[in-house]
């Protein structure tokens, strides 16, 4: 994968901004209402999801999708030319896929051509997409009203090999650019509705840094995705039917071949012993003063609880600060988890409480002024409402009182940050 900057030249040039996946399908539902309807195209990494994602829209709209990866068509699978019988005229002969997504329309009242890797494609294919953008036509077969085209594309950022149509005017003019980028919270969502696997949303809210290995795939190994996790878990529910061990060689070599190794790893020994990471809803829904998680956790920080329940440091360790990285992934996934389900805060705030007075304030502060907010901001109004209730609840217990004086200095200096009040 392409460095952050490149990345951010890649929808630049374009003159756009970077879009959570999480919102592809309020986009659909807008382009669904218009007429005409414009045609989207999706721009992204490899096995982010741009196709599951609308594979999911268009479940929910009990309708069906067509897939055509222009990548590897040939012209013939658009058009073909036949002669009449004296080969004095020819006329265009509509593809079998083109007649079988206006039945489906017709008969479900919603379709979907999903025109994939569209830029990985020959001139003659690009001119294909041009109709059936524009003028919603394949020379003079025409989509039904029903129909919805949405394309998708990889960057031309120099890290795949793509023609870079986008740059032609005419192009531009036809299609409209999402650069979407992955999303933990929208992954999620997805997830929850896709009948996964539960170790694989179980494992990635614990280690979410293994979502999308950018280094791997660069390297030419096989790396983490989400499309990658969907085959994990597939393997899972494969493994479960064939009633084999989950912890075993076999689903192993298998994993390892989707994720590649050091991923494959650290999966496999959650799958055999699901303490070596800690669950968010574990945050939630045990952390009490003497508990096994609580222990676990201070183990992470270098610290100890005694016998009063209080958490205290033990000799300085030099591989706590590793261990500590750990830590500030499961706040971003106790966030993930307060905003995704919306737990009543009266039933969890003292352990959340406990847990937030636990935290070094260099944690907290990620905690708050980040992962908090950003969970927050992905569940739009109702997520404000529900922060206010909850930390309505949370500043009932002691551990969150010593500490709120710093988290309300935390959220001061970042809204001064980002421009949102005056600095004093």
């Amino acid at each position: 994968m392409a460095e952050k900057k490149d990345m951010v030249d890649g929808w630049d040039r374009l003159g756009i901004s970077p879009t959570s996946m999480g919102l592809v399908s309020k986009l659909l539902d807008i382009v669904w209402h218009m007429k005409p309807r414009l045609t989207i195209c999706l721009i992204g990494e490899t096995g982010i999801g741009k196709t599951p994602i609308v594979h999911q829209w268009c479940a929910r709209m009990n309708g069906y999708m067509r897939v055509l990866n222009f990548g590897h068509m040939s012209q013939e699978e658009i058009s073909m030319i036949m002669f009449t019988e004296d080969a004095s005229s020819f006329n265009f002969v509509a593809p079998e896929w083109l007649l079988e997504l206006n039945r489906k329309a017709e008969e479900m009242g919603c379709a979907v051509l999903f025109l994939d890797e569209w830029n990985r494609s020959e001139k003659a294919l690009v001119n294909g997409l041009f109709t059936l953008a524009d003028e919603r036509r394949l020379h003079n077969f025409h989509l039904h009203e029903n129909v919805i085209v949405v394309a998708a594309m990889n960057p031309s950022d120099g890290s795949y090999l793509v023609n870079e149509a986008e740059k032609d005017h005419a192009i531009r003019k036809r299609l409209n650019f999402v650069y979407t980028v992955h999303d933990l919270s929208a992954w999620l969502d997805y997830v929850k509705k896709a009948n996964w696997h539960p170790y694989v949303p179980a494992f990635i809210k614990a280690a979410n840094t293994f979502l999308y290995d950018t280094g791997a795939r660069d390297a030419g190994k096989a790396f983490p995705c989400p499309s990658n996790w969907e085959k994990v878990s597939n393997i899972l529910h494969g493994a479960q039917k064939a009633k084999m061990d989950l912890a075993g060689e076999a689903v192993r070599t298998l994993i390892e071949g989707q994720v590649g190794t050091v991923a494959a790893r650290k999966f496999m020994e959650f799958v055999a012993d699901q303490n070596t990471l800690i669950q968010p809803s574990e945050i939630l829904y045990s952390y009490t003063p003497q508990s096994s998680v609580r222990k676990r956790v201070a183990s992470l920080l270098d610290r100890t609880v005694n016998k009063e329940g209080d958490m205290v440091e033990k000799a300085v360790d030099a591989k706590a600060a590793n261990r500590a990285s750990l830590v500030v992934e499961l706040c971003e996934g106790v966030a993930l988890e307060l905003f995704s389900t919306m737990a009543d805060p009266t039933k969890i705030a003292a352990h959340v409480a406990l847990f937030i007075g636990d935290l070094p304030n260099e944690i907290l502060q990620t905690f708050v002024a980040e992962h908090l907010k950003q969970a927050m901001n992905a569940k739009g109004a109702e997520g404000q409402t529900y922060l206010n209730k909850l930390s309505s609840a949370l500043s009932a217990y002691e551990p969150y009182k010593k500490k709120m004086k710093f988290i309300v200095d935390t959220m001061r200096s970042y809204k001064q940050a980002a421009g949102l009040i005056p600095k004093t």
